[in-house]
């Protein structure tokens, strides 16, 4: 699963994403990992406001043919300046995150 985060954030690195942060159960090790783990990708991109979050890059092949769940939050640069100030940001994504690109 790993690998295929790492993958997926080369290909949205070279399509403009300046930041991918893995965070959520795959982040946290091996031993947190189940058999219902998912791949949660927070990317900053810019460019993409417009379409709701959640919508975002759901159409690139990339993400259409990730082998795993994903959970995508994309963000702008400008909205992730103001989302990284919240707790939740601020504890599970920075703190526990993996930086892939």
């Amino acid at each position: 699963m790993l690998a295929a985060a790492r993958v997926l954030a080369a290909a949205l690195r070279r399509r403009g994403a300046t930041r991918t942060l893995l965070f959520g159960s795959l982040a946290r090790g091996p031993d947190a990992v189940g058999p219902t783990s998912d791949v949660d990708l927070v990317v900053v991109m810019p460019g993409v406001g417009g379409e709701r979050m959640h919508r975002r890059l759901v159409d690139l092949p990339e993400v259409v043919g990730f082998p795993y769940a994903l959970d995508l939050f994309v963000y702008t640069p400008e909205e992730w300046e103001r989302v990284v100030k919240t707790a939740f940001v601020e504890r599970e994504i920075l703190t526990r995150g993996v930086v892939l690109t």
